[in-house]
């Protein structure tokens, strides 16, 4: 959410905290999407979708200029300081997992070496 917005010092909320807010969205067929669904129905919730987008960053800017908050995985939100990111105090929170594949005889370019190298660095942190 925006960093003025009411809730953002609370550091963690509860899902429902959240209900009747409006809620700036990725498109469906992202797994945000799936995620937030299920937080929705387990809380009786019905969201109120503003925006739906496939671009993170055009999200992120509607979110920072207060429009609404959003449902996006930390990685996403670390370098802004405009947007502030809750964590969620709900217990069996849906969970992202990422998997990577790729040959070890295939050489990385320079771009797929610094993916891999933040990706490491992002999950070694939790």
């Amino acid at each position: 959410m925006a960093k003025n917005h009411p809730l953002a010092n609370k550091g963690a909320v509860h899902f429902v905290d959240l209900k009747g807010l409006p809620f700036i969205l990725l498109s469906e067929g992202f797994v945000h999407t799936q995620a937030i669904n299920k937080l929705a129905n387990r809380n009786h919730m019905r969201l109120n979708p503003v925006f739906r987008s496939t671009d993170v960053n055009l999200v992120l800017n509607m979110v920072a200029a207060n429009l609404g908050i959003s449902f996006l995985a930390s990685i996403t939100s670390e370098q802004r300081t405009d947007v502030v990111a809750l964590d969620l105090l709900d217990d069996d929170q849906p969970e992202f997992i990422t998997s990577i594949a790729y040959r070890t005889a295939h050489v990385l370019t320079p771009a797929q070496q610094n993916i891999l190298a933040l990706l490491d660095q992002h999950l070694m942190q939790k």
